[in-house]
């Protein structure tokens, strides 16, 4: 047996188990064995806001830390919203601003509540909310943030982490 002979056994065979290879991949489909799904992670911090300014600020996400490839920051947006009883007086878009004012508002005790959004869908513990008191136009710098409408108890816009997940 020549060489050429030896060589072109060799190469029939690989081809051969080539072509069982595609055939076996067709029927059974190309599936790694997570059956194509991982989850990534990533827990974003957004700070405390414990001082009273007018207006508040908010800040951009862009500014939060825990970004990473999977969960670019422009995937996250909040709104913020001034209510009292329950009623919104003022509603804000991160895309639009980062920043709300009692400016027009009428003197008394108002909420404002922060919720972010990861492309468009509320995250879940995303959340947070505090009262705050609105004199001649301005927020109270003087009678700090509390608990809720109801409750006077001193509190702040605590620190949140935004737990975000998906699959690739």
């Amino acid at each position: 047996m020549n060489k050429n002979t030896k060589n072109n056994r060799a190469f029939q065979r690989l081809l051969g188990l080539l072509i069982l290879a595609v055939i076996m991949m067709l029927t059974m489909g190309c599936k790694n064995s997570t059956n194509g799904t991982k989850t990534v992670t990533a827990d974003i911090s957004v700070p405390a806001i414990t001082a009273v300014a007018n207006p508040m600020q908010f800040g951009p996400v862009s500014a939060y830390t825990g970004w990473d490839d999977n969960f670019p920051y422009s995937d996250v947006t909040y709104t913020l919203i001034l209510s009292q009883g329950g009623a919104a007086k003022i509603t804000v878009n991160s895309t639009t601003a980062t920043t709300i004012s009692a400016t027009g508002q009428p003197d008394g005790v108002y909420t404002i509540t922060q919720t972010f959004y990861y492309k468009g869908n509320p995250i879940s513990g995303g959340s947070r909310s505090v009262a705050i008191m609105i004199t001649s136009n301005a927020f109270g710098i003087g009678a700090g943030m509390a608990v809720s409408e109801d409750d006077f108890s001193p509190s702040s816009l605590t620190a949140l982490t935004l737990s975000l997940s998906k699959k690739l």
